[in-house]
């Protein structure tokens, strides 16, 4: 009956985040150092504008459609509203969720199931419109991180068992705690996990996540990363960096980190209140890594990979925009990659990537063979003066 109720959890689709036809799957997550570095895509806002300015206009044709065809319908206005979101036009995107909610309360007539699903992903699209609404206006009125509890809540209801919905919902009741450094309090400093300095004490890995009842977060802070704005979020990479750690990967953990600092260097703030000014930020948020080894090659290493991470995503960026400019979207032609190139491989750490040259280098190579030379002419010459030293053999006369 467990074996059974997990194939179920891994099977079933997650309620929680943003949901558009872009949502990564689990299995095409980047790694750890590709969503440190940045190395995935940040498409510009011209993309999304032309899918909203594409799907919009047939949204009202979808209000008369025929219930069995509304599962699609409903999925246009999660792409529309999403790219609303991305484009920066929140209450744009939230009026577009509130219109899809009485097509999904229609579709319930005769699919259940379907409606249940859609209803769940507009939970899900809603309250992540809020929560980054609220962020990005950082106003004292906590009402749109109160709503966003409300929608992850019933989504709860439903689902008890939607792993993404629990940490979407733990982070929204982090920001309405008001979180507050407080120097020498436990944690050293404030964190959306709501990880505690002693959660650090014992073994390492996913034992420790389990422990610390955060199995499953490193997958979600991916996913929070790459698809949904969390790139730019200070408390969100210092939590990666602090799950990284839990799980014994230090050298991504310094990775992660050092993204922090350069948002806090960016001027980016942290939503824990009376927080120090930046240099002693950095340092508090970097205490749970004191001891890790080769911090300036690390470093080093770091910068060196979110230069190539810029560079792909810049020329993946302006191959996309001379192709929207042309008409052409990848939403409906599936060609539209087909003429970017990537760059070279991107060398990761801890891999020593193939070596075109030669594998002695070529001084030595001629040296050894000069050397061999001038050994086999002394051995020869000394096979000749031994010749002549050595006494002759009589001859037949003699005898």
């Amino acid at each position: 009956m467990k074996l059974l109720l997990l194939i179920m959890l891994l099977a079933a689709p997650l309620h929680a985040g943003l949901w558009d036809r872009d949502r990564p799957e689990t299995d095409r997550l980047p790694d750890a150092f590709q969503t440190a570095t940045g190395r995935f895509d940040r498409l510009p806002t011209q993309h999304y504008q032309r899918r909203f300015e594409r799907i919009e206009p047939l949204l009202p044709q979808h209000t008369q459609a025929e219930n069995a065809a509304l599962s699609d319908a409903l999925r246009d206005f999660d792409d529309a509203a999403v790219a609303r979101f991305r484009a920066g036009q929140y209450a744009e995107a939230i009026i577009l969720i509130d219109r899809k909610a009485p097509l999904v309360t229609r579709m319930a007539t005769d699919h259940a199931a379907g409606a249940r699903l859609h209803r769940l992903r507009g939970n899900a699209n809603k309250a992540a419109f809020l929560m980054q609404r609220w962020l990005d206006t950082t106003l004292a009125d906590q009402s749109d991180l109160r709503l966003a509890r409300e929608l992850l809540r019933e989504t709860l209801e439903r689902d008890p068992y939607e792993p993404d919905a629990s940490s979407a919902l733990a982070e929204v009741e982090w920001l309405l705690s008001n979180p507050r450094w407080v120097q020498g309090a436990d944690p050293i400093f404030p964190n959306l996990l709501e990880l505690q300095d002693a959660g650090f004490i014992g073994e390492r890995g996913a034992q420790a996540l389990a422990r610390n009842g955060l199995t499953g977060c490193l997958t979600w802070l991916t996913r929070r990363i790459v698809y949904e704005g969390g790139w730019l979020d200070v408390d969100v990479m210092y939590a990666f960096s602090l799950a990284l750690a839990l799980n014994d990967q230090i050298e991504e953990a310094l990775f992660a980190y050092f993204r922090v600092c350069e948002l806090v260097d960016a001027g980016r703030k942290t939503s824990v209140a009376n927080a120090p000014v930046a240099r002693a930020l950095k340092r508090v948020m970097g205490v749970h890594l004191q001891d890790a080894k080769d911090r300036e090659a690390a470093e080093k290493l770091y910068f060196e990979l979110r230069a190539l991470a810029d560079t792909w995503v810049d020329s993946r960026n302006a191959y996309a925009l001379q192709q929207l400019e042309g008409g052409r979207h990848p939403d409906v032609d599936p060609g539209f990659w087909a003429g970017w190139r990537p760059n070279d491989p991107e060398p990761q750490p801890g891999v020593v990537l193939p070596d075109d040259g030669p594998i002695v280098s070529t001084p030595l190579l001629v040296g050894g063979i000069g050397g061999l030379l001038i050994i086999m002419l002394l051995m020869l010459v000394a096979t000749l003066m031994l010749g002549r030293k050595a006494s002759p053999h009589p001859s037949v006369d003699e005898v």
